[in-house]
């Protein structure tokens, strides 16, 4: 990260990256991240900033079915002389009981993108001693994409004849704040007022995708428009609030107070 501070203005940036390697093979978690964050004073009256993130995370890999290996055979073995992962380590029970290391050769693909920015703008009127207005909005945008492909080189695979699970959704958060202060004192008395109306919006949809029955494993779920079976299913939702509230404190010499809230 690097900051530096102007006489009206100071600024930060910031990147990380993170790897982190799980107990268990494909337990993996990678995530990359920059912000920045800006204030300036453009005018004496005129302030101005923000503060914006973006993410990006990779989940990739199915890590193996630990809750299986407690249901399977101790004797069996769960890879062949070549060192490749068996289809069925249990014969005598190979209807029911997977390979605990299958999810291995899953085709597997999770990501996300994230970008989070909030700004804001701060007026003090010059003309009127005490009135002040904030403007703030901030805006949340996520987009995920998960695949999963399972082949013929595994057991919920040949079942199926190629199987493949897609994802994909979009999410955005919006909120605009409006805020009007004014804070005056006459005398013994002492006036502090707040005007607030803000607006907010959340919208997120999810595209699902299930197919099955593929001509072959070549070209995975990208072949899902071959597959003989194709199942598409969606979901979508959007909230909004709209909110008013006014506030009134009033003060005599610094004894008593009376507060007003609507």
């Amino acid at each position: 990260s690097v900051s530096y501070k102007f006489p009206d203005s100071q600024f930060y940036l910031g990147g990380g990256y993170l790897n982190v390697k799980g107990l268990a093979l494909n337990d993996n978690f990678e995530r990359i991240s920059g912000r920045v964050n800006i204030d300036t004073r453009i005018k004496n009256w005129l302030t101005i900033g923000t503060r914006t993130q973006f993410t990006f995370e990779d989940e990739s890999g199915s890590s193996p079915n630990v809750s299986g290996l407690f249901f399977l055979n101790p004797l069996t073995t769960v890879r062949d002389e070549e060192g490749n992962l068996e289809l069925y380590p249990w014969p005598e029970e190979s209807g029911y009981f997977d390979n605990p290391l299958e999810p291995l050769l899953y085709e597997d693909s999770n990501t996300s993108h994230q970008l989070v920015s909030n700004n804001f703008a701060i007026i003090d009127f010059p003309f009127i001693e005490g009135l002040n207005y904030k403007l703030n909005t901030g805006v949340s945008i996520k987009n995920t994409d998960r695949t999963n492909y399972r082949g013929r080189n595994t057991k919920s695979g040949l079942n199926s004849a190629g199987r493949a699970d897609l994802q994909r959704g979009e999410f955005k958060d919006i909120v605009v704040e409006n805020q009007l202060s004014f804070r005056r004192e006459f005398g013994p008395n002492n006036i502090f007022a707040t005007a607030l109306l803000s607006y907010e919006e959340s919208k997120g949809r999810v595209n699902y995708l299930s197919a099955r029955g593929f001509p072959n494993d070549l070209l995975s779920f990208y072949a899902a428009a071959q597959a003989e079976i194709s199942t598409p299913s969606f979901s979508y939702f959007r909230t909004q609030l709209i909110s008013q509230m006014l506030r009134l404190n009033y003060g005599y010499d610094s004894r008593y107070l009376g507060t007003l809230t609507a």
